[in-house]
């Protein structure tokens, strides 16, 4: 069971990450872009890792300090809760 959540976990990061640098490419092209609001939502729902990664792999966002403070803050309450979760699974 544990190893189906982690492949979910990989997979949503992987797409979050995918979404941030899509973003930067429209961004780029002068293209519809993604709100900002989505991607901080995405990044929150368990998609920090993908979100941090988008940031620092193509660049994006690392100027706005909504992303710069939310996506760490994402990542440590999801690291908490992560492992709260793990603990209270191996009782």
């Amino acid at each position: 069971m544990l190893e189906y959540v982690l492949y979910i976990a990989i997979g949503w990061n992987l797409f979050v990450m995918l979404v941030y640098g899509f973003d930067k490419i429209c961004a780029m092209q002068g293209y519809w872009r993604v709100p900002e609001m989505t991607l901080l939502i995405l990044a929150f729902i368990w998609g920090s890792v993908g979100g941090l990664l988008g940031m620092l792999l193509f660049h994006h966002k690392v100027q706005k300090w909504q992303f710069r403070i939310a996506l760490p803050m994402f990542l440590f309450l999801h690291v908490v809760f992560a492992g709260w979760l793990i603990y209270h699974m191996s009782m």
